[in-house]
């Protein structure tokens, strides 16, 4: 379940269903809170879980819909769910001054979960 299985598809055509929510965890720790996310919305939800992996020693910060997870002088990269801990480790080892502001988004459709203040000024 790394990058060659995901895709978007499957969110995509599910966020063309009226009123619906897309749930998409980055790691495993997040399921939880996704779940009680869910749960108290009236919508129909999509949930769709992936293989969390993170980089040993790394602590998953405090659940939120986006969240940044690198900082740096480098550009702004955006990741949907799990794909982010294939690209984690690596990234937060970069120099500062390329490393880039890696965030990632767990909940769609973004009518719904507006992008962060921070991130749009980063962008």
């Amino acid at each position: 379940m790394g990058p060659t299985h995901h895709a978007i598809e499957d969110y995509g055509i599910m966020l063309t269903l009226p009123n619906m929510r897309v749930y998409i965890p980055a790691f495993d720790e997040d399921v939880d809170a996704v779940i009680d996310s869910a749960g108290d919305r009236q919508n129909p939800a999509y949930l769709r879980i992936g293989r969390g992996e993170i980089p040993v020693g790394y602590k998953v910060p405090s659940y939120a819909p986006w969240r940044q997870l690198t900082s740096g002088d480098g550009m702004v990269i955006i990741v949907a769910g799990p794909l982010v801990g294939t690209y984690l480790e690596k990234l937060q080892n970069l120099p500062e001054q390329i490393r880039p502001n890696l965030w990632i988004v767990t909940k769609l459709p973004l009518e719904q979960n507006p992008l962060p203040t921070l991130l749009i000024d980063q962008l």
